[in-house]
């Protein structure tokens, strides 16, 4: 009877405990609604003013500027336009945060392989050694699993683009029991030091003048 007892109160325990982590991540989910929605109209109208106005000034103002009162003008729709780009990529980052999981069987390799066939179009001009393993199979959301391909692959394509010959490799390795898939380039790297900045949002370890990007891609 005691051992009963006890088993129900375990019991009682995790359902509580279940219970609070639900009430946490439904508030979280609204949080990120709320944030979506403010993004999506609180800033964007500021920012499509100044980037009218900016944009008037160069069409109907630049033969009276200076090259030096041009050069600011550019840097102003310069900069708006970087500021779009992180707006998407937040409203990106807080729409996958709060849809649901769906688990399916995942090629992997054939997202790799497509991911990076439009990327060689894109830049036919780039020399890439791409080598893709074989068996590269997973088990996870196959829209998430898409979207990490992506920035992964689009981040080893982004900083080997100084390299003479890059080289992006996706394989896997025995490692403990398990299989371990990896994505390795011979690109610009990273000092050791800020890697748990790595997915933090808007988190960025080269300058924007090196490396086009909104931080967003990893977290």
């Amino acid at each position: 009877i005691a051992a009963l007892r006890a088993r129900s109160h375990e019991n009682s325990s995790l359902r509580e405990d279940v219970s609070r982590h639900a009430q946490k991540l439904e508030r979280r989910t609204r949080e990120l609604e709320a944030l979506a929605y403010g993004i999506s109209h609180d800033l964007r109208a500021p920012l499509r003013v100044v980037d009218g106005y900016a944009k008037l000034m160069r069409d109907d103002c630049a033969a009276n500027l200076d090259p030096a009162g041009r050069d600011h003008l550019e840097r102003i729709l310069t900069g708006c336009a970087r500021m779009e780009r992180m707006i998407d990529a937040t409203l990106a980052l807080a729409r996958t945060s709060t849809q649901p999981l769906v688990t399916a069987p995942v090629d992997l390799g054939r997202i790799a392989r497509e991911t990076l066939d439009s990327l060689a179009r894109s830049a036919p001009g780039r020399a890439v050694d791409v080598r893709i393993g074989d068996g590269l199979q997973a088990q996870g959301d196959p829209t998430l699993l898409r979207t990490m391909m992506e920035n992964l692959l689009g981040n080893a394509w982004k900083f080997t683009a100084k390299r003479d010959v890059a080289r992006i490799a996706f394989g896997w390795r025995e490692e403990g029991g398990e299989h371990v898939i990896f994505i390795r380039d011979n690109g610009a790297g990273f000092d050791p030091r800020y890697a748990d900045k790595l997915f933090g949002a808007f988190q960025r370890l080269h300058g924007a003048e090196d490396f086009e990007g909104t931080g967003i891609g990893l977290a």
